[in-house]
């Protein structure tokens, strides 16, 4: 293998490297999204019921 090879060889790693980081971070992303949401879902539900339960 010679140089051009070695530094064609390295440059695609890194290329692929950087695809499947972004990607990881992308899915990282949407789970926090997901969470944040399902938190919120639950914060709601919770008040609902408090009020719910208050007006009993």
């Amino acid at each position: 293998m010679d140089n051009n090879d070695s530094i064609k060889k390295i440059n695609e790693i890194y290329s692929d490297f950087r695809l499947k980081l972004g990607d990881i971070f992308n899915k990282k992303k949407i789970l926090l999204k997901t969470y944040r949401s399902k938190i919120e879902e639950a914060k709601i539900k919770e008040v609902k019921e408090s009020l719910n339960n208050l007006s009993k």
